[in-house]
């Protein structure tokens, strides 16, 4: 039951102050004020309710400020209850944000080794290539050499046996 009274409580100074807080509201009050010194002025004498100084005026006017010193109370401790909700709201999101922010730095780590060992496989891979490129190339001139050797042993062995009479491979 207490619950239910403090929510209408709240629910009610919070129409009050969003609808005492709009400019309607103080154009609205200004126009009473001056229409009641309008009336009060210029009225016929039998008709003026409240001469100058206005002190029924002054008596509503302290009436309405009294009634709304509290509802201005209660209104700033429900936005300050608001405000520390947020306060709580925004440091847990910082801390995820932090938390969030830690994870990325290690996984951004842990990618940057990755990539430091796939550069090293790929420039021992690279050297290895070199090498192999190079040792292919040593391997292609000594066979030319030896083909070249095969053809003037073939050319000999043709002269040879052409000088003899014998025919190569006879």
């Amino acid at each position: 039951m207490r619950a239910r009274l403090q929510r209408l409580n709240r629910g009610f100074v919070q129409w009050m102050a969003t609808t005492s807080g709009r400019s309607l509201t103080f154009w609205l009050f200004v126009g009473w004020y001056l229409s009641w010194i309008a009336w009060n002025t210029v009225a016929p004498g039998p008709w003026r309710f409240d001469p100058y100084p206005y002190a029924f005026l002054l008596f509503l006017s302290n009436t309405i400020q009294l009634w709304y010193l509290p509802i201005i109370t209660m209104q700033s401790d429900t936005f300050n209850a608001l405000l520390r909700q947020l306060l709580e709201q925004l440091t847990q999101n910082e801390q995820v944000q932090t938390s969030v922010l830690h994870e990325v730095q290690v996984q951004n780590e842990a990618l940057t080794d990755g990539l430091t060992v796939i550069r090293e496989v790929v420039r021992e891979h690279f050297a290895v290539s070199q090498r192999a490129t190079a040792t292919l190339e040593r391997v292609e001139a000594i066979l030319a050499r030896i083909e070249a050797k095969t053809t003037e042993i073939d050319a000999e062995v043709d002269a040879l046996t052409e000088r003899e009479g014998m025919g190569h491979g006879d």
